[in-house]
């Protein structure tokens, strides 16, 4: 028994003959090959999610990107990672590496939406920032120089928590 070995199924970034031996139970053909699949995530992953400490251990250790994560980037009651500028990048750069296309973003569940309810007085010119709470609420975010779709499209689309990083389609 090892901590940090896996040996029933094969970790992120790792090649196997069977994409289904692939600890997140998905893998990405190897470019030239008809036999060899790359441990990765899907689309629409929730990192957060993925990268708990009692979901996975995988993302651990000094030699993942980004450095890894530790036992203090993790809250010791839920195990969700932590919510800081540091770790949020650690994320993302697990997310670059491991996610299937190798994009990274951010849920859309706030944005800045036009009011609700809308009524004949209704100032339609002004927008909050806002939880999204109908199906016409879309608007953007910029962050790290990308801009990201919000809303209720995004958020039926799966991408949903602002503080959560999801692998993009």
């Amino acid at each position: 028994f090892s901590e940090n070995d896996l040996q029933c199924c094969t970790p992120l970034g790792k090649t196997t003959n069977t994409p289904s031996r692939c600890c997140s139970g998905r893998g990405t053909i190897v470019t030239g090959s008809t036999t060899q699949y790359t441990c990765d995530l899907p689309p629409k992953t929730d990192l957060m999610v993925y990268f708990n400490r009692f979901v996975s251990n995988e993302g651990r250790g000094s030699d993942q990107p980004g450095g890894g994560l530790v036992d203090a980037d993790f809250n010791a009651q839920t195990g969700e990672p932590l919510l800081t500028t540091t770790i949020n990048q650690k994320i993302s750069e697990l997310g670059i590496a491991y996610c299937s296309t190798k994009r990274v973003r951010q849920g859309g569940a706030f944005g800045s939406f036009e009011p609700e309810p809308q009524g004949s007085d209704t100032n339609l010119s002004g927008r909050i920032y806002n939880i999204v709470d109908s199906p016409r609420d879309n608007g953007q975010n910029s962050s790290a120089g990308r801009t990201i779709n919000t809303g209720y499209t995004a958020f039926i689309e799966g991408f949903r928590w602002n503080h959560h990083l999801y692998c993009d389609n």
